[in-house]
């Protein structure tokens, strides 16, 4: 009868033991969960899409270049505030996009952090008005 009473705690034990491997795991599953779906949310690069705004006035695509976080997406706004100019349009050739921009209504283009590379340019269908973005 002694052995079954001393059996009793060994046995409680190594199931305690085992709850507490189980709890750990299960707690290192959602740690690692938690960080990846953090590090999926925001890039490498830190923070969600950055924004940009460009507007098409009669010095052409203002700013003509604009910096950005490398490895980060952006949102790029075109704003065409002129009538008199070529640039009714933009023109992304390396990502083959384009878009039409009416007159005082901001265009949302949104672009990859592999779309923007190092350096992406940008011009207006007749090649005469020239922006770029620029990761750094």
């Amino acid at each position: 009868m002694s052995a079954v009473i001393n059996d009793r705690p060994r046995q409680r034990a190594g199931m305690e033991e085992g709850v507490m491997v189980q709890r750990m795991a299960v707690t290192c599953v959602l740690v690692v969960a938690i960080v990846v779906a953090a590090i999926g949310s925001y890039g490498c690069g830190g923070g969600g899409p950055q924004q940009v705004s460009v507007h098409v006035t009669e010095a052409g695509f203002v700013p003509p270049v604009t910096d950005v976080q490398r490895n980060r997406p952006v949102v790029m706004t075109i704003t065409r505030t002129v009538d008199k100019t070529c640039a009714t349009d933009v023109v992304f050739d390396r990502i083959h996009k384009g878009y039409d921009l009416p007159l005082n209504k901001p265009v949302r283009i949104e672009l990859a952090a592999a779309d923007v590379g190092d350096t992406l340019t940008y011009h207006c269908s007749m090649n005469m008005i020239h922006g770029e973005l620029v990761a750094k």
